[in-house]
């Protein structure tokens, strides 16, 4: 059943039901959030937007509402030739999983294939391998020493900090403090870096 479909009343309802420490499935409420944008149903529930409409029913931080309509749009992607994988499917698969098939779409890896690949891997880190695999990802690892002035250090860390605003699936913390933390792992610190060199590369040139 695909609950962003539901009629206004019935789906402004289904969403009081979730407790913000309630353990629901994340496929609930992105089908929820999904429905709401989509449709534009904030407007008509007396909201300004779709974040403050989850935050206010469901308990859903900014950039919570922001990852899961990442996972809702991953939910419903077709072309014309391959139709959006079947809605009981995704229940099948926890949000870290979720969030792995949606950054290897971008990679070109078919959707359905993922999902299943998902369902049969026994945790995260399988399945991370299984497409790396894939996608030739099992590259090595190289350490780059630049030198840097010590004042430039912090301004480094907070650029990476905002770059992760364009990472859509993840959950960005309030806490500057815990942000710092979450920017210096391995992996998201890499994708914060690609994100700051696209900036430079695509950005507005300088004489």
């Amino acid at each position: 059943m695909n609950l962003a479909a539901l009629p206004p009343e019935e789906l402004l309802d289904r969403a009081r039901e979730i407790a913000p420490s309630a353990r629901t499935h994340w496929s609930v409420p992105a089908q929820l959030i999904g429905g709401v944008e989509d449709r534009r149903l904030y407007d008509g529930f007396g909201y300004a937007s779709t974040r403050a409409w989850a935050e206010a029913e469901m308990g859903a931080s900014h950039d919570k509402t922001r990852a899961l309509y990442g996972l809702w749009q991953l939910m419903v992607t077709a072309t014309a030739a391959v139709p959006p994988v079947p809605m009981e499917l995704w229940p099948l698969i926890t949000e870290g999983k979720a969030s792995l098939v949606r950054r290897a779409v971008r990679a070109g890896i078919p959707v359905a294939q993922l999902v299943a690949a998902a369902i049969a891997a026994d945790n995260e880190d399988a399945l991370r391998e299984w497409i790396a695999r894939r996608t030739g990802a099992e590259l090595p690892w190289v350490t780059i020493e630049i030198p840097a002035p010590t004042e430039f250090v912090p301004v480094f860390e907070t650029t990476l900090v905002h770059a992760l605003r364009e990472l859509e699936d993840i959950v960005i913390p309030d806490d500057f403090e815990a942000a710092l933390a979450l920017v210096a792992t391995r992996e998201v610190r890499v994708r914060a870096l690609e994100v700051v060199c696209a900036a430079y590369f695509t950005g507005p040139r300088r004489a």
